[in-house]
């Protein structure tokens, strides 16, 4: 028979293998897991950043920048009866944080035709709200890899029934009509990538029309900006508890004037009180 305190002596190494055994798996278990919500966490991250348009590790493919743009409707067309013209990049409410307004909004005139700026594929036809005209139209004019690319959006519209997903269009396309009173229609270019899910890097699109498309605009535009009309809306507009867009007026900060684009993040806002 063995002896009792030889039988203890030989279990006690035998017991602290297999408690050191344990602790190495239960570590390797916990870092494992570790690594695997870390890596959760950051790419939920990544998907916040994506969505709300701020820089990280991504990089937007800008050398396939889209050039040579159309109009996506006539200077004629518009119309201040009954809506504000906004600018690009700037924050004028909580709704604009983030990266700023992301394209610009034109009040049209209403049965105003709306067209394709580029060749491209139709990737989504949605509704914004379920009032009649208020329809979104997503159309990659730029494609720069697997579901990655240049899109432009076609907010605020009424979409032309006879497209569809997937479907092929051409520059000078009739795509929809601006039908809504007391609403602009909003035009955004943009680089969409994860599914086309996300999107980043909005670029103020007038600067890549073509030449002819572009004088126009700028000739319309230095003539509105100059406007009582121009200055006394763009003075008056509250939303949020703040005038939306007063900052835009300050002569030292903004000595060159009311402009189309303002650099991402622009805060117009200022405080009623």
């Amino acid at each position: 028979m063995v002896p009792k305190s030889s039988f203890v002596a030989g279990f006690v190494p035998i017991l602290l293998i297999v408690v050191v055994i344990l602790i190495a798996a239960i570590g390797g278990v916990l870092v494992f897991s570790s690594k695997g919500q870390s890596s959760q966490g950051s790419d939920k991250l990544f998907s916040r950043e994506e969505n709300g348009g701020s820089q990280s590790s991504f990089n937007t493919d800008t050398s396939a920048l889209p050039s040579d743009l159309i109009l996506p409707f006539k200077i004629d067309d518009i119309s201040f009866d009954s809506a504000i013209l906004n600018p690009f990049g700037i924050i004028r409410f909580d709704r604009d944080s983030g990266q700023g307004h992301p394209g610009i909004d034109f009040p049209l005139k209403v049965g105003s035709q709306v067209v394709a700026v580029a060749d491209g594929e139709i990737i989504e036809i949605s509704k914004v709200s379920e009032r009649e005209g208020d329809e979104k139209l997503i159309v990659l004019i730029k494609n720069t890899g697997e579901k990655v690319g240049w899109v432009f959006v076609f907010e605020h519209i009424l979409v032309d029934k006879g497209l569809s997903v997937g479907q092929k269009i051409q520059a000078g396309d009739a795509v929809g009509v601006h039908v809504q009173e007391q609403r602009t229609s909003h035009y955004g270019l943009t680089y969409v990538f994860n599914e086309k899910g996300f999107d980043r890097d909005s670029q103020c699109w007038p600067d890549l029309l073509v030449e002819a498309d572009r004088a126009s605009l700028n000739e319309f535009w230095e003539t509105y900006r100059k406007s009582d009309y121009a200055n006394s809306t763009w003075k008056s507009l509250k939303e949020d508890g703040s005038y939306s867009m007063l900052a835009l007026l300050d002569k030292e900060k903004y000595p060159d004037g009311i402009q189309l684009c303002y650099p991402k993040d622009t805060d117009a806002r200022v405080p009623l009180n």
